[in-house]
């Protein structure tokens, strides 16, 4: 086994660990506590009738995208923290 491919298999062995969250719409949404960039307020942002009614909190991507959310902010911290930790991760 050469030293690339043991690199690839402690990788492949890091835990992955995501949280499940409702839309406003309750449609199921399932992120990457990883991935997260921040947690948003809708009324922080402006207006809040750009969010679809029922949104309590606005999860930002790293990749910028955003994903809106019946559960409020701190609901959503806590349970991404709770991930972070339960995966061996540091927090935030």
């Amino acid at each position: 086994m050469n030293a690339d491919h043991a690199r690839a298999m402690k990788f492949a062995a890091l835990p992955v660990v995501f949280v499940e969250l409702t839309a406003p719409t309750g449609q199921m949404i399932i992120i990457n506590p990883a991935e997260v960039s921040s947690l948003v307020e809708p009324g922080q942002v402006g207006r809040e009738r750009h969010f679809v009614q029922g949104t309590r909190c606005v999860v930002v991507m790293s990749n910028s995208r955003i994903n809106a959310v019946a559960e409020p902010c701190k609901a959503v911290e806590e349970m991404l923290e709770g991930a972070k930790e339960g995966a061996g991760q540091p927090g935030h």
